[in-house]
């Protein structure tokens, strides 16, 4: 049997031991170090894509580090480049917005009101009790010289209830006038027409739901001129359209603050006015901005 050596055995001093715990500590550092470093890398490039990625809309501008959104109605908000974007409004807000600072007029023989601009002026007519007549002076000179005396005439907005017979005779004579088909305004449809009679007008139709005929004449049209009504005119004529109402019988009043709940439940035990479909469908009709209590699928209006 061969004699077995002897193991030596390895020490270790204590430098050694120095040495691994320092380079241990330094590698964690700089894993540590690299980590942050990437972090913060990233987060610049964040920045810097925020910054090269213009906003284009006003929904991304205030989305955006560093827009100012003024304080107005609309809002507008500014980016740092400069670039300027107006808060987007709804159809009604829009028609809100225009003829804010309108005047109101009220027929309470009749039973209807709209709105008109604050500097047209209005007459009514001898038979105003019976026909609603009245007549709204727009000052806006036409090119139209007057007949019997000199000068030109002003574009006039006449409004009155036109007879079955009338109606029928004029808007069915090919001779005299000239159908420009219907148009929905504020969900109201309008037949059109342009009517020649002692001169051109433009005339809006409005059947109601009682069988009344609502006649709404633009005077002059001059047809032979292009264009034959300003834009701006008969663009501010759809807005008085759009504001035109009925009066109302039921004695409801447009609804304040928020909207009723008009979900089923131990907290409703009775059905609220404001829940029901009679109310909601008039709200609907007669207030500017209405929506109807929760859990109902009515549309937001």
């Amino acid at each position: 049997m061969e004699p077995t050596e002897p193991v030596q055995e390895v020490q270790t001093t204590p430098n050694s031991h120095h040495n691994i715990n320092k380079w241990a500590v330094v590698s964690i550092f700089l894993v540590i170090l690299s980590f942050l470093s990437s972090g913060y890398l990233a987060y610049q490039n964040m920045q810097l894509r925020k910054q090269l990625i213009r906003p284009a809309t006003y929904e991304e501008c205030i989305q955006a580090s560093g827009s100012l959104v003024q304080e107005s109605y609309p809002a507008v908000c500014t980016t740092l480049s400069g670039d300027s974007f107006v808060q987007p409004l709804t159809e009604e807000e829009q028609r809100s917005l225009l003829t804010a600072d309108w005047e109101t007029y009220t027929d309470t023989n009749i039973g209807f009101s709209l709105k008109y601009p604050s500097d047209w002026s209005y007459k009514v007519s001898e038979t105003n009790t019976t026909t609603g007549g009245v007549t709204f002076d727009t000052g806006i000179r036409s090119q139209t010289e007057k007949v019997e005396t000199t000068g030109y005439w002003n574009y006039s907005l006449d409004i009155f209830l036109e007879t079955s017979e009338n109606y029928l005779q004029w808007s069915q004579s090919l001779e005299q006038t000239q159908s420009l088909g219907t148009e929905d305004i504020h969900g109201k449809k309008f037949e059109k027409y342009v009517v020649g009679d002692l001169g051109y007008s433009l005339n809006y139709i409005y059947k109601a739901d009682d069988g009344r005929i609502f006649r709404f004449l633009l005077y002059p049209y001059e047809k032979d001129k292009n264009p034959s009504i300003p834009a701006d005119l008969e663009e501010t004529t759809t807005q008085i359209l759009s504001t035109f109402k009925f009066l109302d019988s039921t004695g409801y009043t447009c609804p304040t603050g928020e909207d009723p709940n008009c979900e089923s439940g131990p907290m409703n035990p009775e059905l609220r006015l404001e829940c029901t479909p009679e109310y909601q469908a008039w709200a609907i009709e007669n207030c500017l901005i209405y929506r109807t209590g929760a859990g109902s699928s009515s549309p937001t209006r």
